[in-house]
């Protein structure tokens, strides 16, 4: 699997996850990833920011409606 497919898979698992468990999981492996790429260069500064933010954003959102399903 090409890395662009198992990020694009990961964001995809992070939005759907039902426990916060797994959300956490596929946000730190994204993060992993992200990181990787950076320090290795294969992605520009931008981008990588970019991406951060979304996945930032992305598990942030995550992470409420959760608290609020088990409130």
């Amino acid at each position: 699997m090409k890395t662009e497919d198992t990020i694009r898979e990961h964001f995809k698992l992070l939005r759907t996850a039902q426990f916060q468990a797994l959300a956490d999981y596929h946000a730190n492996v994204l993060y992993g990833y992200l990181k990787a790429l950076r320090e290795t260069n294969q992605i520009e500064a931008k981008l990588y920011l970019r991406l951060h933010h979304a996945l930032t954003k992305a598990w942030s959102i995550k992470l409420r409606i959760n608290m609020r399903a088990a409130a």
